[in-house]
């Protein structure tokens, strides 16, 4: 009854590759569970478009469903933006974005083996997982290399060398043991945390990078499924 809320989904790739279609099932599943509408950004990718163009593309997606877009089924008040991998990297941009920028107001970001840091910042995750497990280093390095290949500690690239993270949405970060992205997203969650940011912290043990995209397949995927569901649907009660 009345609009209902829209969860803003930014698919993963290495701001290199992937759609909107790779998680339609899964996305499907995340509308049904939490009672919200799904807006998947399908948004430039790199190299031809290096950075900024896909965070502007998803801001681009925020503005439009703020002022009404998607009409009168959806809330523009309740908008909550969520992503996995690059997508979860993207969520934050958008979050700090946002906040820099006087609005959309975003109610909470999901952020699923997100990137946050860079692969030269020496995390062991990035030592134990190297190769062997999906995702390599070496394919970070090369994803970087595409989007943003020149060194900056811009927060908009790298959300952990922001200064301040102060007054940004909730947020519920999932990790993958064997994920050399592991440790920087759970430090991230505890830079959140130190800077007064509510965060749902949750380690998928057993799991590599990308066990969330295999929702028909493997059960620890739907459980972080109905894991973000149930966040959903406790941030829009």
């Amino acid at each position: 009854d009345g609009p209902v809320p829209v969860f803003v989904w930014i698919h993963g790739g290495g701001w290199t590759i992937g759609s909107i279609d790779e998680n339609e099932v899964a996305s499907r599943a995340v509308c049904a569970a939490a009672s919200v509408a799904v807006a998947a950004v399908e948004y430039r990718l790199a190299p031809e478009d290096p950075y900024p163009a896909a965070p502007s593309d998803c801001y681009a997606v925020l503005e439009w469903l703020a002022a009404g877009g998607a009409g009168p089924a959806v809330s523009p008040a309740r908008i909550a933006v969520g992503g996995e991998s690059a997508g979860g990297n993207l969520s934050t941009v958008v979050s700090l974005m946002a906040r820099d920028r006087g609005g959309p107001t975003i109610a909470a970001q999901v952020l699923i083996c997100p990137v946050s840091g860079h692969p030269d910042d020496g995390h062991q995750s990035y030592v134990d997982y190297a190769t062997g497990y999906g995702m390599t280093a070496d394919a970070m390095r090369f994803f970087f290399a595409q989007y943003a290949p020149v060194p900056s500690d811009d927060p908009y690239v790298l959300p952990s060398r922001s200064r301040d993270l102060s007054g940004l949405p909730p947020a519920l970060v999932l990790t993958a043991e064997y994920d050399v992205l592991r440790d920087e997203g759970e430090a991230f969650a505890r830079q959140l945390a130190e800077a007064d940011v509510a965060v749902d912290v949750h380690r998928y043990e057993g799991q590599i990078h990308g066990f969330y995209g295999l929702y028909t397949d493997l059960p620890a995927s739907a459980r972080s499924h109905a894991e973000v569901a149930a966040y959903l649907k406790g941030i829009f009660a």
